[in-house]
């Protein structure tokens, strides 16, 4: 059996980098923060190698912001009371309340439902069952929370991700 540094200060390195690990851990959802680097750098590169992509994400982020900046024009004329810019999907039920229709909180719902991927809708929730929404909620902790419990390899977590998308499209 080796033995142990019995230095306190070895100790407390020791301590001090099972808490940091394990906060990392919680943020990252258990995948290694290089792993995480090296998928942000792979994007960046290839983007970085696409001129006529990047030029078309301009340009989308342009119009859209042009549109947002307009409706926020016509609000401060109207009062707010203009129509919107961007309707939400039928089922998306999030910014249909009463709030989200005055000023400030209707801008921040048209740049949110703006920025939103086209392609992926959020989860259908009921503004009816609030239950529906913890339940959700709690299933997303509970899935990241075991993420971190195991050993799961970068590329097993995104051939899940990828087969999930693919079905529930």
């Amino acid at each position: 059996m080796p033995e142990r540094d019995s230095f306190p200060a070895t100790g407390l390195a020791d301590m001090v980098d099972r808490s940091l690990h394990l906060n990392i851990a919680r943020f990252t959802a258990g995948l290694s923060p290089a792993a995480l680097a090296l998928a942000y750098l792979d994007w960046a590169v290839h983007l970085a190698a696409a001129p006529g992509k990047r030029i078309g994400l301009a340009d989308k982020a342009m119009r859209k912001s042009m549109r947002l900046f307009d409706y926020i024009c016509r609000c401060g004329l109207d009062g707010g009371g203009t129509e919107r810019c961007i309707e939400p999907l039928p089922h998306d039920r999030r910014l249909t309340g009463e709030p989200w229709q005055h000023w400030a909180f209707n801008v921040i719902s048209q740049a949110l439902l703006l920025n939103q991927p086209g392609g992926t809708p959020p989860p259908p929730m009921s503004a009816e069952s609030p239950a529906t929404m913890r339940t959700w909620s709690h299933s997303r902790r509970a899935r990241c929370s075991t993420w971190s419990r195991r050993r799961t390899s970068f590329g097993r977590i995104l051939k899940s991700f990828s087969a999930r998308c693919s079905k529930a499209g």
